[in-house]
C-alpha cells in the first residue's frame, strides 16, 4: 500500500501540471478522467492486496491449526506439509484434517477411560495388580500366583484370595458403564517352567480362564456377552523365564478391553 500512494499522488500532480501547460477544457478534462481510472485501478490493487494478505493469514492460522491436531493425535506434521507439496486440495487437506481431530478426540475419549480404570485399581493395593497397554489395548494385569492354588489337587483353581481380587475388580467394571459395556477377553498365562508341553499348557491356560470368566459371571454379575475366556500358555512372556522372578511375572491373568471398530488407535501415548 505504501508503494501505490505515491503514484496516485503522482497522477494527480501529472493533471495539475498539465492544465498548467496550455490544455483546453476538453482535454483537462480528458486527463482528469484518466487520472480517476488509474486511481480508481490503483484503489482496486490496494483492495485486493489487502484481501490477499487476509487470506495469506488465515491460511497461515489453519495450518498452525492443523499441525496442533497432527501433533495431539500423535502424528508427525512433516505428513501434512508433504501433502501439500503433493498437490493435495485444501478441500482433501481440511477432511484428512477432521479425520484427525475426531481421532485425537477418541484419543481423550480412551485417555479419561485408561487413567480412571488404573486410578480406582492402584487404590485396591493389590500386589502385582496393574493397568497399562499391550497391544493396543488396555489391560488389567493380575499376578497368577496370588490367583490360583500352585499345588495338589486344587492346582490351578482359583483361591480364596484370587476370589476376593477380582470380586474387587468386578466391582470396578460394574460402577462404570463405559467399563461394564465393553468386551473383554480374559487371558490366562503360565511361564515356560510351569507350562510343560504346548498342549498341556494351553489347555491349563484356558481352563484358568475359564474359571476365572465363570466366576466373574455367575458370582458377580458380569454379562457373558461382553467376555469372553483365552489361554495363551508361555507364549506371550513379559519377562524372561531364565529367572524364577521373570517367570513370577509371567504367570498372570489379564483382563483385556477389546477395541471397537472405530478405536482402532495407538493407545501407547496413554502411558506417557
Amino acid at each position: 500500500m505504501t508503494r501505490l500512494a505515491p503514484l496516485r499522488f503522482g497522477c494527480v500532480l501529472l493533471g495539475a501540471l498539465a492544465a498548467g501547460c496550455g490544455y483546453t477544457s476538453e482535454e483537462w478534462q480528458v486527463q482528469v478522467d484518466k487520472s480517476t481510472r488509474l486511481d480508481a485501478a490503483l484503489r482496486g490493487t490496494e483492495a485486493k492486496l489487502v484481501e490477499s494478505q487476509g487470506q495469506a493469514e488465515q491460511t497461515k492460522k489453519r495450518l498452525e491449526e492443523q499441525g496442533r491436531l497432527l501433533e495431539a493425535a500423535g502424528l508427525d506434521a512433516a505428513r501434512l506439509r508433504e501433502l501439500v507439496r503433493q498437490g493435495v486440495t485444501a478441500e482433501e487437506r481440511d477432511r484428512a484434517v477432521t479425520e484427525l481431530r475426531q481421532r485425537a478426540q477418541r484419543l481423550e475419549q480412551a485417555r479419561v477411560r485408561f487413567d480412571l480404570l488404573r486410578t480406582k485399581v492402584a487404590e485396591l493395593g493389590l500386589l502385582g495388580t496393574s493397568v497399562g497397554v499391550d497391544h493396543d489395548r488396555i489391560t488389567v494385569t493380575l499376578a497368577g500366583d496370588s490367583l490360583f492354588d500352585q499345588g495338589g489337587k486344587g492346582a490351578g483353581k482359583l483361591s480364596k484370595d484370587g476370589k476376593e481380587t477380582l470380586a474387587k475388580v468386578a466391582a470396578i467394571l460394574k460402577s462404570d458403564p463405559s467399563l461394564s459395556t465393553r468386551d473383554w477377553d480374559v487371558v490366562a498365562h503360565l511361564d515356560s517352567k510351569s507350562a510343560g508341553k504346548a498342549r498341556e499348557a494351553l489347555d491349563a491356560t484356558l481352563a484358568r480362564a475359564r474359571e476365572s470368566l465363570v466366576f466373574l459371571v455367575e458370582k458377580q454379575g458380569l454379562s457373558a456377552v461382553h467376555f469372553r475366556a483365552s489361554g495363551r500358555g508361555d507364549a506371550d512372556p513379559v519377562a524372561s523365564n531364565d529367572a524364577d522372578e521373570g517367570r513370577k511375572k509371567n504367570r498372570r491373568l489379564e483382563l483385556v478391553m477389546l477395541p471397537s471398530g472405530d478405536e482402532l488407535l495407538d493407545l501407547k501415548p496413554l502411558t506417557r
